[in-house]
């Protein structure tokens, strides 16, 4: 299904782009805009804010197409299903792709401020450093962490000077995603996955226990910390039942997690527009879902 579909254009650079995995990224400067307005009892200022979530999106295209331009070789060995060993996307129009995405990035964090411009070239100097060396040493779970970081940190940026909260924000984030890539890193060997897939799944449930513990009398976040949980759940159960071919699958399962928690965090600024902004973030996490079984994440 997915390899007929990925011969078709359209599905071709879904798959090249993780289509689901798209939902999870402009949360993240969204809520560190919010953490930041809400350390400051004030408003997030919403062009920035925008500005800063359209970056983010159009890097980390850039970055996911980076990727795979560089895995040619190994792709075609291991993955010769992939959009560019398999001839559905010409490296001619990969390159083109990248090229637009990292300029249509860099131009949206300079409109997002000074400050979200600075953590956009960071970002995309950051993205470039993890596909060019990092990501094959052992330094690649935390370069892929502080890219994700990078990019919440850059929506704080966009609405101005932050507390605490959005620096922790962005801390637990990257910590969570370095351990779900260091799963990654061995999806193909059932045994390492397994031991990898755990620290996933304890900071999942650390930062979703966080964010109940800021606001425990919201009833809201508890909601919204229920599917991270919950998906974290069927993630390892799944890891540790299924064999070396399912990995990408409960990869999907802890990345789709990310709206929930971005939702959560966002809730518990208190900035104002929290709770439809919330609601929107959830939404994006059960797209994400919907989307995961018709496209692979990774």
């Amino acid at each position: 299904m997915a390899t007929r579909g990925a011969r078709r254009p359209f599905g071709a650079w879904a798959r090249l782009l993780r289509l689901p995995n798209l939902l999870t990224v402009p949360g993240d400067p969204l809520a560190g805009a919010w953490l930041a307005a809400g350390a400051r009892d004030g408003a997030a200022p919403a062009g920035p804010a925008a500005a800063a979530a359209g970056a983010a999106l159009a890097l980390y295209g850039f970055g996911l197409v980076l990727n795979d331009l560089t895995d040619r070789a190994e792709d075609a060995r291991e993955r010769p299903e992939r959009p560019l060993p398999s001839g559905a996307v010409v490296p001619g129009a990969a390159r083109l792709a990248a090229a637009l995405l990292a300029g249509i990035g860099l131009l949206c964090a300079a409109l997002a401020g000074r400050g979200a411009a600075a953590a956009g070239v960071a970002l995309f100097g950051a993205i470039v450093l993890y596909n060019r060396w990092a990501k094959t040493t052992a330094a690649g779970p935390w370069g892929m962490g502080a890219c994700r970081a990078g990019s919440l940190w850059m929506g704080a940026a966009a609405a101005g000077p932050a507390g605490f909260a959005a620096p922790a924000a962005a801390g637990a984030l990257g910590l969570y995603v370095a351990a779900v890539t260091c799963a990654a890193r061995g999806e193909t060997a059932t045994a390492r996955a397994r031991r990898a897939a755990d620290p996933a799944v304890l900071a999942l449930g650390g930062i979703a226990l966080g964010l109940l513990l800021a606001a425990p009398a919201d009833p809201a976040l508890w909601l919204l910390a229920a599917p991270p949980l919950l998906l974290a759940l069927a993630a390892a159960r799944r890891w540790r039942a299924a064999g070396p071919g399912r990995g990408p699958e409960a990869i999907g399962r802890l990345l789709g997690a990310l709206p929930f928690l971005q939702a959560g965090a966002v809730r518990a600024s208190g900035a104002a527009g929290a709770s439809p902004l919330a609601a929107a973030l959830a939404l994006a996490g059960l797209l994400n879902w919907a989307a995961r079984r018709r496209i692979p994440a990774s």
